[in-house]
C-alpha cells in the first residue's frame, strides 16, 4: 500500500507496495502523456475513465496519485478534468481533498458546486452553507444541485432545512422538473412526513414512473398500504407504465393487505408486461402466494422460475414453514444443498425454525453437522439460532456445547442462552450465566434484563435483581417494567407490583394489563375496576388481555354486579367475537354461580368452536354439573367441531363422584383405539379419574399399561394413593420412580410428603427432603407448606419450625401450616407468638388462621387469649365468624367450665347451629356432669342426626355420667350425715 499527497511526496510500506505502485504510476504516466504531440485531446476519454475508476475509499490513494501526475503536467485546472477530480474526491469520501480542491479551483462552475455540496451531504449544515454561498457569488443551482441538498435533509431532524429547500423549489423553474419533484418526495419519505409526500405529489405538475414508484413504496414503508392500489390505478390511468419496482412495490403491498386475488392480478399483469423472468419481483410474488395461503401457486412459481437466488429458496422455505410442512421445508433444504446455491444465515436461520419441537433433535443435530462442515466458524447470528432451536427441542446441553464453542459472543447470543435456561426452570443456572456475561465484559441489554425476570421466584432474589436494573438505568424501559411487574405477581407481592407502576414513568397497554393480572390474582375486583377506570382516563385503550384480566378478577358470587358490568363493556368494546375473550366470560360466570348466563353466552357464539365450548364444559364440570358437560360434548361430535386433549380433560375432570362412573367408564371406552389413547395428558387425567372414586385397581391398572409413563403418570398415581391413606403402596411407588430414574417434580414431593405423614414416616421424610434439596426445589412455596405440615404430623415440631424460619419468603398458607403444628401438639403458646410474629409482618390473616389460632388455644387452655383473638378477628380485622370459629371459642369456654357462656355463644352468633356445634357443646356438658343440659343439646343434636350413631352413645354416655354423679352426691350426703352423727 502507498499514500501519497498532491505534493508528490510517496511513501512505500513495502517491496510488493513499491512494485505496484509503480506499475499504477506508470500506467496513469501512459494515459497522460499519450502517444502523439497532443496528449490531452488524443487521451482525455482514458484520463476520465481513470478518474471515475477511482470512486471508492479504498481507490483515494490511487486517485491521489493520478492528481499529482496531473499537477505535473498543468492539466488540473482544465474544467474537464478539474470537475472530474473534484467528483473523485466526493465518490472517495475525502472532504479534506474535495474542500482543499474546490478552494484551489479557478474558475469554478455549477458542476463544482454540486460536485462540492455533494460532498457535505452527510452535514447538512455544511451543505445549506455551501449553498448560500455558491448563491451569493452569482451561481445558479443545477437539478443536480438541489437533488443533492435533498438527500442531505433525510432524516427526520433535518425536516424544516428541506421544507427550505421545498419551498425554494416551488418558487423557481425546478418545480416543473419531474426528477427534482421525485427527490422532494423522497426527502419527505425519509423524513417520516408522509403527508407532506402525498401532498407535494397531489400538486406535481408532471410524473414519470419513478415518482410513483417512489410515492408507492413509502406508502408501503409506513404501513399504508390500503392506499397503494388507489395510486397504482392512478398510474394507469395516465398511461404511465410500470416497472419491474413498480410491480415489486404494489405485490408487497398486496401480501401486507393479504389480498391475494389482487395479487394473482399483478402476476398476470407483469407477465404481460415482460417483467415474467425477474428475480426479485418472483421472489416477491413467492412470498405473496406463501403468505396468503396459496402454497400450490407458490410452489408451481417456484420450480418454473428459470433461476433461483438464495433469497427465492428462501422464500419457498419460509411458505412451508407458514403452512406448518415442516417436513417440506427440510426436504427443500437438502434439495437446495444438492443443486442449489449455498445457503445464508437467513436459510439457516429458517430451516432451524422448522425444527423447533423435542421430536425434531435429531433432524437439528443433522443439520448442525452440515453447519460445521460446510463453515469453517460459526458466527454469532447463526450460533444464536442454533441455540434457540437446540433449547425449543429440550436440548440444553447441545445448546451449552454451541455457545461455548463460539469464539465470539454478542448480548444477544448470552440473551438466547440464558432464556434457554430459564425456560426449563433453570433459575440458578440462568442467573450464573448472567455473572458470567458480566466478568467477560458484555453489557446487558434491556433484553437480558426482561429475560432474566423470569427466572426469579423468591422475593428476596426479586429485589435484588430489581436494585441491579436500578443501577443500570433500564428500569423506566416500558417493557423492562412490564417484566418487573410480573415478577412480583409471581412472588405474590402485589404492594411492591404496584410500586413499580407507580414509579414507571409512562404506562402502555401492556404495563396496565401486568397490574391487572396481579390485582385479579391477588387483590380485589373493586381496585381491578378503579385500575381500568383510571386507564381509560390515562387515554390507554384496553385490549382483550385487559378484559381477559378483569374476568379473571371476578371469582365469587358476590361480584355478580361487576361482573355484568364487565361484560356490558366488553359488548360495547366490540370484543365479544373474540374467543378468547368469550372463553373468559363464561368462566366468569362460572365462577360467580350464573351458569344460565355461562350457557347463554356460549349459545349467542356466531360460530363455535373448541375453545368456546372447552370453556363450558370446564364451567359445568368444575360445578359438578357432569352431564350437562357430557351434554355439550356430544353436541360438539354432532356439530362437527374437532376436539383436542384439553376438551377430554375439562370433561373427564368433572367425573369425580360415584353417580358419574359408568359415564366415566363410557367416556373412556370411546377413546381406546383413537389418537388420545397413547395421549399422556389424557391418560393422567383418567387416572385421576379413578383414583377419586377411589376405585384404586382400576387405577393401578390403567398405570401399568400406559407406555410412555411420564413424571405427572407418576405424580398422580402417588397422588392417588396418598388422597386414600394408602401411605405404604405411595412411598413403594415413589422408591419406583426413583428406580427407573424419573425425575420427580414438586407435585410428586407433595404428594409423598401427605404419605409420609399419614404413615408417621419421618425417616423417609428426612430422604425426601434431601432430594428435594438436591433437586432445587428448596424456593417451591407449596413444597416447602407441605414439609412443614409432614414434620408437624410426623411429631417434629423442631423441624416443622426449622423448615419455616429457612423460607426465604412466606405467604398465610405457610404460617397457618406452623400454627397448625404447634396447636397439633398443644403448643398454645408458641402459637399465638407466631400470631404476633405474623401480625407484625403485615401478613393478613384468614378464615383458616383463626380457627387454628382458637384451636390452639381451647387445646391449651388459654381461655383469656383465646376470647381476645376471637374479639379481635370481628372488631380489628372485619372478618365474620364462621361456624368453625364459633365451635372453636364454645369449646375453649365449656372446657373453662363456663357451660352458660358457651350456650350463650350459640344463640348469639348461630341462626341455625348444626349436629358438630350441639355435639361439642353436649361433650363439654358429659365432661362437666351437667346431665340436664347435656340431654338437651344431645336430642337437639340428634333432630338434626337422627341416623348418627355416635350421638346415641354420647347421650348415654351423659346419663351414665350424670346418674354416677347424683349417686356420687347421694354417698357423700351420706357419709357427712354418718360422721355429724358420731360427733
Amino acid at each position: 500500500m502507498f499514500i501519497r499527497d498532491t505534493r508528490g511526496s510517496v511513501s512505500l510500506q513495502t517491496a510488493r507496495g513499491r512494485q505496484k505502485a509503480c506499475v499504477v504510476e506508470s500506467t496513469h504516466r501512459r494515459a497522460i502523456h499519450g502517444t502523439g504531440d497532443e496528449p490531452i485531446s488524443g487521451n482525455a476519454h482514458q484520463i476520465a475513465l481513470l478518474l471515475k475508476q477511482c470512486g471508492s475509499p479504498r481507490s483515494l490513494p490511487d486517485g491521489r496519485l493520478l492528481h499529482f501526475l496531473l499537477i505535473e503536467h498543468s492539466f488540473d485546472a482544465i474544467p474537464l478534468f478539474s470537475n472530474r477530480l473534484l467528483r473523485m474526491y466526493a465518490h472517495c469520501g475525502s472532504l479534506y481533498d474535495s474542500r482543499r480542491f474546490f478552494h484551489s479551483m479557478d474558475p469554478k462552475d455549477p458542476h463544482s458546486w454540486r460536485y462540492i455540496i455533494k460532498a457535505h451531504a452527510s452535514n447538512v449544515n455544511d451543505s445549506l452553507h455551501l449553498f448560500q454561498q455558491m448563491m451569493m457569488e452569482g451561481f445558479l443551482p443545477i437539478n443536480s444541485t438541489l437533488m443533492s441538498l435533498l438527500a442531505a435533509c433525510s432524516s427526520a431532524s433535518n425536516l424544516v432545512h428541506g421544507m427550505r429547500i421545498h419551498a425554494c423549489i416551488v418558487s423557481s423553474d425546478f418545480f416543473l422538473d419531474v426528477n427534482v419533484g421525485n427527490s422532494v418526495i423522497n426527502m419527505y419519505n425519509s423524513c417520516e412526513n408522509l403527508r407532506f409526500a402525498v401532498e407535494f405529489f397531489d400538486d406535481m405538475p408532471v410524473y414519470n414512473v419513478v415518482t410513483f414508484n417512489t410515492l408507492i413504496a413509502a406508502l408501503v414503508q409506513h404501513n399504508k398500504t390500503e392506499e397503494t392500489p388507489k395510486l397504482f390505478r392512478q398510474m394507469q390511468l395516465q398511461a404511465v407504465s410500470p416497472s419491474d419496482v413498480t410491480f415489486i412495490s404494489v405485490v408487497s403491498a398486496f401480501t401486507a393487505l393479504g389480498r391475494l386475488g389482487n395479487g394473482m392480478e399483478m402476476h398476470a399483469l407483469a407477465i404481460c408486461s415482460d417483467f415474467a423472468s425477474d428475480v426479485i419481483l418472483n421472489n416477491a410474488l413467492l412470498n405473496m402466494y406463501g403468505k396468503c395461503g396459496n402454497l400450490t401457486n407458490a410452489e408451481r412459481l417456484f420450480w418454473a422460475m428459470p433461476c433461483r437466488e438464495v433469497a427465492t429458496w428462501n422464500c419457498m422455505i419460509t411458505s412451508y414453514i407458514l403452512h406448518k410442512r415442516n417436513q417440506d421445508a427440510l426436504q427443500l433444504f437438502w434439495h437446495m444443498e444438492a443443486m442449489g446455491p449455498l445457503p445464508n444465515n437467513a436459510t439457516f436461520t429458517n430451516i432451524f425454525s422448522a425444527c423447533a419441537c423435542k421430536e425434531a433433535l435429531a433432524e437439528v443435530k443433522r443439520l448442525h453437522l452440515w453447519v460445521v462442515g460446510a463453515k469453517s466458524e460459526t458466527d454469532v447470528v447463526l450460533g444464536t439460532s442454533l441455540v434457540n432451536t437446540y433449547s425449543k427441542c429440550g436440548g440444553l446441553e447441545e445448546a451449552m456445547q454451541v455457545f461455548r464453542h463460539m469464539s465470539s459472543w454478542d448480548a444477544v447470543l448470552w440473551n438466547a442462552m440464558i432464556e434457554a435456561h430459564v425456560k426449563v426452570c433453570k433459575s440458578r443456572e440462568a442467573i450464573e450465566l448472567f455473572e458470567e456475561m458480566q466478568l467477560k465484559g458484555i453489557t446487558p441489554t434491556n433484553v437480558t434484563f426482561i429475560v432474566l425476570l423470569d427466572a426469579f421466584v423468591t422475593l428476596e432474589e426479586s429485589k435484588h435483581i430489581h436494585a441491579l436494573i436500578s443501577r443500570h438505568g433500564v428500569d423506566a424501559d416500558p417493557l423492562v417494567g412490564t417484566g418487573l411487574i410480573n415478577m412480583y405477581n409471581r412472588c405474590c407481592s402485589l404492594c411492591n407490583s404496584r410500586e413499580v407502576f407507580d414509579n414507571m414513568p409512562d404506562h402502555d397497554v401492556f404495563s396496565w394489563n401486568a397490574l391487572l393480572a396481579g390485582i385479579s390474582r391477588h387483590g380485589s375486583i373493586k381496585e381491578a375496576l378503579c385500575k381500568f377506570q383510571m386507564m381509560l382516563f390515562e387515554g390507554v385503550i384496553p385490549n382483550c388481555i385487559s378484559f381477559i384480566n378483569l374476568c379473571d378478577a371476578c371469582d365469587s358470587s358476590s361480584a355478580s354486579k361487576e361482573a355484568v358490568w364487565i361484560h356490558a363493556l366488553i359488548a360495547a368494546s366490540n370484543l365479544e367475537k373474540d374467543v378468547y375473550v368469550v372463553k373468559s366470560v363464561i368462566n366468569m360466570y362460572g365462577k360467580i354461580g350464573d351458569l344460565e348466563e355461562a350457557h347463554r353466552v356460549f349459545e349467542e357464539c356466531n360460530e363455535r368452536d373448541e375453545i368456546t365450548c372447552n370453556a363450558m364444559i370446564a364451567t359445568y364440570s368444575q360445578s359438578s354439573l357432569t352431564m350437562e358437560a357430557l351434554s355439550i360434548y356430544r353436541q360438539m361430535q354432532a356439530e362437527g367441531i374437532l376436539h383436542g386433549r384439553f376438551t377430554l380433560v375439562d370433561l373427564i375432570s368433572g367425573f369425580v363422584n360415584a353417580e358419574t362412573i359408568s359415564e366415566g367408564r363410557r367416556v373412556h371406552a370411546t377413546i381406546v383405539g383413537g389418537p388420545f389413547e397413547e395421549d399422556v395428558t389424557v391418560t393422567n387425567t383418567f387416572l385421576n379419574m379413578y383414583g377419586k372414586w377411589g376405585t384404586l385397581e382400576e387405577a393401578r391398572i390403567l398405570f401399568e399399561r400406559v407406555r410412555k409413563q411420564d413424571t405427572q403418570t407418576w405424580s398422580v398415581m402417588l397422588a392417588t394413593y396418598a388422597q386414600r391413606n394408602k401411605g405404604s403402596e405411595a412411598l413403594f411407588t415413589f422408591q419406583r420412580m426413583c428406580l427407573e430414574c424419573m425425575l420427580p417434580d414438586r407435585v410428586t414431593f407433595i404428594s409423598v410428603a401427605s404419605a409420609c405423614a399419614s404413615q408417621g414416616c419421618i425417616a423417609e421424610g428426612k430422604q425426601m427432603h434431601v432430594c428435594i434439596l438436591e433437586n432445587d426445589f428448596r424456593t417451591d412455596l407449596n413444597l416447602s407448606n407441605a414439609l412443614i405440615s409432614m414434620y408437624g404430623k410426623c411429631g417434629s415440631v423442631k423441624h416443622a419450625s426449622k423448615v419455616f424460619n429457612n423460607l426465604q419468603s412466606c405467604n398465610v398458607i405457610s404460617w397457618n401450616a406452623l400454627l397448625n403444628v404447634y396447636a397439633f401438639h398443644g403448643h398454645g403458646k408458641e402459637a399465638l407468638q407466631l400470631y404476633s410474629r405474623m401480625l407484625q409482618d403485615n401478613v393478613v390473616p384468614n378464615d383458616i388462621t383463626y380457627s387454628v389460632v382458637l384451636s390452639a388455644c381451647s387445646h391449651a387452655g388459654l381461655l383469656k387469649e383465646g376470647l381476645e383473638c376471637f374479639i379481635s378477628m370481628g372488631q380489628d380485622r372485619g372478618v365474620k365468624p364462621s361456624e368453625e370459629h364459633v365451635n372453636c371459642i364454645i369449646d375453649l369456654l365449656c372446657r373453662a367450665g363456663l357451660l352458660d357462656e358457651g350456650e350463650s355463644i350459640v344463640k348469639s352468633f348461630l341462626s341455625q347451629p348444626t349436629s358438630v356445634t350441639w355435639t361439642i357443646l353436649s361433650g363439654c356438658c358429659k365432661m362437666h356432669c351437667d346431665g340436664d343440659r347435656g340431654e338437651r343439646v344431645a336430642r337437639s343434636a340428634l333432630q338434626l342426626e337422627p341416623s348418627n350413631s355416635s350421638l346415641y352413645v354420647l347421650l348415654s354416655n351423659i346419663y351414665v355420667s350424670s346418674r354416677s354423679r347424683v349417686k356420687m352426691m347421694n354417698q357423700r350426703n351420706e357419709n357427712m350425715a354418718s360422721h355429724n352423727s358420731d360427733l
